[in-house]
């Protein structure tokens, strides 16, 4: 949580640093000074987001306080200048509170959402896993599989289908026993063609998917161990729902198959 909160607060005490430089060394008024200060973050911010991407939503909420921490420092000024008799006014500092409480209510969600709770915090808080495991409370993203809803991807997979459907061949794929979290467990996939012969010297590539946490992604490749069966080890690290897929390919032919597999956690 501290890495996105000290890069806000110590870029604008450092805007704020700047700032005050070029207004008590110039002969620039607040509002220029702002603008000033506000090119200088647009060519700092930019580029280095460039080189070392952090997000769109962490560069976003940079360059957005950045940016409002000048105007912000712009209006006080500004007010200053022109009421030097009449004090500070209240507005300013308002519109500057909203933003430093929406600025921090922002920082904690993202924080939370790319870095969750710390371990023992979120123990105490979050339920623990019915199946056992230890609690997250990071959205780590989820694994999409949405080509078919994109123009020409979808056009190869609807080509490709038919393909795979004319071929004829016949599937079958399971466990030899029961998969266990970090127990390693045979996984065997039978491929037939359309007469029920073994199809033999094929490649067999299996994709084990985490839906809810893509680091957890497993490829297992499977040797073929008789004609037309493939088989390997594989040791999954999570209990739970996994999506399995299975990509098949002799010669110039090609076959995938979609399912879903569950692992228990004892």
């Amino acid at each position: 949580m501290f890495d996105l909160v000290t890069t806000l607060i110590g870029g604008i005490f450092f805007i704020i640093a700047v700032y005050w430089l070029l207004h008590h060394f110039t002969r620039l008024n607040g509002k220029a000074v702002a603008m000033w200060v506000a090119f200088m973050i647009i060519g700092i911010v930019i580029p280095y987001s460039i080189m070392f991407w952090p997000g769109a939503d962490v560069f976003a909420i940079h360059l957005a306080v950045y940016l409002m921490t000048a105007y912000i420092l712009g209006i006080i000024a500004s007010q200053t200048e022109n009421h030097a008799d009449r004090g500070w006014h209240w507005g300013p500092f308002t519109i500057a509170g909203f933003f430093l409480v929406v600025v921090s209510v922002d920082s904690v969600f993202i924080t939370l959402a790319t870095k969750g709770m710390d371990s023992g915090f979120s123990e105490s808080v979050l339920p623990k896993p019915e199946k056992g495991g230890v609690v997250s409370s990071r959205f780590p993203g989820t694994v999409s599989h949405d080509y078919y809803q994109k123009g020409e991807q979808y056009n190869a997979y609807r080509e490709q289908a038919e393909k795979q459907q004319a071929l004829g061949w016949k599937v079958s794929k399971g466990w030899m026993s029961k998969p266990i979290i970090n127990t390693s467990a045979a996984f065997k996939v039978r491929v037939l063609d359309r007469d029920t012969k073994p199809v033999t010297g094929a490649k067999v590539v299996v994709h084990f998917l985490r839906p809810s946490d893509s680091k957890k992604d497993h490829t297992l490749t499977l040797p073929e161990t008789a004609p037309g069966d493939y088989l390997n080890q594989i040791s999954l690290p999570a209990p739970g729902r996994w999506d399995v897929v299975i990509k098949i390919q002799q010669a110039e032919y090609r076959y995938e198959l979609r399912a879903s597999t569950s692992v228990d956690s004892e």
